[in-house]
């Protein structure tokens, strides 16, 4: 019978496992850009080459001078999360605003650790059906109008 339970003792020792590794999940940002911003816009008044925004059905995705995908929002803002192990959810990144005639995204930037953060807030605003205006743009032309592509 001692047999029996050192032999059991020994089984139930060696089978658990002290490993201290976690897996982390892979956390996805989704955006929800309104029906009516999706699509490509462009804007003719900065420079002489294209300049503006992608909206796909949840991405954002600005357009730089060339017609080039420049910054695109859903993986910059899904990098950010899985980062930083503070982090658990997608609104501690990315917070939208969604109306009839205006759509703007509130990013938000960790620099070393959560306590220090940077907020960029993306505001569109629609006009048209055929153009709307980036009202939080980053250029001499504030707010910059965009034509549908």
């Amino acid at each position: 019978m001692k047999k029996l339970l050192l032999i059991i003792g020994i089984i139930t020792i060696c089978s658990c496992s002290s490993s201290d590794e976690e897996t982390k999940v892979e956390l996805e940002v989704n955006l929800n850009p309104p029906e009516w911003i999706i699509g490509t816009w462009i804007s003719q008044d900065v420079g002489s080459n294209d300049f503006g925004w992608k909206f796909e059905t949840n991405n954002a995705i600005q357009i730089v001078e060339g017609g080039d995908n420049g910054w695109n929002l859903k993986e910059t803002a899904t990098g950010i999360l899985n980062g930083y192990d503070d982090l658990t959810n997608q609104n501690q990144v990315i917070v939208e605003d969604i109306t009839n005639d205006s759509y703007s995204v509130k990013v938000t930037f960790y620099d070393t650790r959560p306590s220090m953060i940077t907020y960029f807030t993306y505001k569109f605003v629609k006009i048209s059906d055929t153009e709307i205006q980036w009202v939080t743009a980053p250029t001499s032309i504030n707010p910059l109008t965009m034509t549908k592509q």
